[in-house]
């Protein structure tokens, strides 16, 4: 779990010179601090931290689109570094089209069933998905059940 290795982590980026990693590292190190001090933190496990580096990087990405829109391209690279950063830290994810043709596959399930499907099976279906792919974008699985429903 990348919370006992970051200290070693940052400590070998600081020696190697490599300034992205010190910055990202710090990064992921500050978000991580945060997240214990919480009320109602009961401890690390992967899906916890892979959720903090998930929105990490979807900040990157943001902010990536933000500048490409304004036409700041050095802005773009340093935020692009950082997300090439983080995503070594990342374990792979279930792309859109998984979650949704797996997401359809349970609608289709539960039409079969005679079951209705309307957007009060939102939490159902999403629990499911979750069950497979832990780190689902429940907007994606929206999109689908509002499809067929």
């Amino acid at each position: 779990m990348i919370h006992e290795k970051i200290e070693v982590l940052l400590q070998n980026a600081r020696k190697a010179n490599d300034k992205v990693g010190v910055q990202v590292l710090s990064l992921i190190k500050t978000e991580l601090t945060n997240r214990e001090k919480e009320v109602g933190f009961k401890g690390w496990n992967d899906d916890s931290e892979t959720k903090i580096l998930l929105k990490m990087a979807a900040q990157r990405k943001d902010s990536i689109n933000q500048y490409t829109e304004c036409g700041r391209s050095d802005l773009v690279m340093a935020e692009q570094a950082e997300l090439d950063y983080l995503k070594q830290f990342i374990p792979k994810q279930p792309t859109e089209e998984e979650i949704a043709a797996y997401t359809q596959e349970i609608v289709d399930t539960m039409k079969k069933n005679g079951e209705e499907i309307s957007m009060k099976i939102m939490k159902y279906v999403l629990a499911k998905v979750q069950e497979k792919y832990s780190m689902a974008n429940g907007k994606v699985v929206s999109q689908v059940v509002k499809a067929n429903s």
